[in-house]
């Protein structure tokens, strides 16, 4: 079976329901600029209203300083992607790796052949561990 197929069944759902929760994170900043894009409209209206009251009401020398200044508080707000923090990542990878169902889960261990494997793990030699058991209980009862 391809290697493709074999990652299919964990990486498939997995990156999917990660991806889900990144665009939601893209979505909520595009919302809050989006909301805020109406009070930078207002403050831009009313900054020209305010230059176009230096203009009419103050000397060409005061006006050009106050019109100078005001223009410089006129700046375009770009939109500014703030990446997801990493405790935000762990949480997403943590809920998206928990709502895997267990049919996924068993399938990708099935492709792969995990859950055939029957080999059995040998029996170590257990003739020293008199010797280590003592060994251990010499040194705790010099602990007290």
């Amino acid at each position: 079976m391809s290697a493709n197929r074999q990652t299919y069944y964990w990486n498939k759902p997995l990156k999917g329901r990660l991806r889900a929760q990144w665009i939601e994170c893209l979505l909520s900043q595009l919302v809050e600029y989006r909301a805020g894009e109406i009070l930078r409209k207002q403050q831009r209206v009313q900054l020209q209203h305010e230059i176009d009251r230096a203009r009419k009401e103050l000397v060409q020398k005061e006006a050009d300083i106050k019109v100078e200044r005001l223009r410089a508080l006129l700046t375009e707000e770009s939109f500014i992607l703030t990446p997801p923090n990493p405790v935000d990542i762990t949480e997403w990878i943590s809920t998206s790796s928990g709502d895997l169902s267990i049919e996924t889960i068993v399938s990708g261990f099935a492709i792969v052949g995990i859950l055939t494997d029957t080999r059995v793990a040998e029996a170590m030699p257990t003739e020293d561990d008199p010797q280590i058991e003592s060994c251990v209980d010499e040194e705790l009862e010099n602990c007290n």
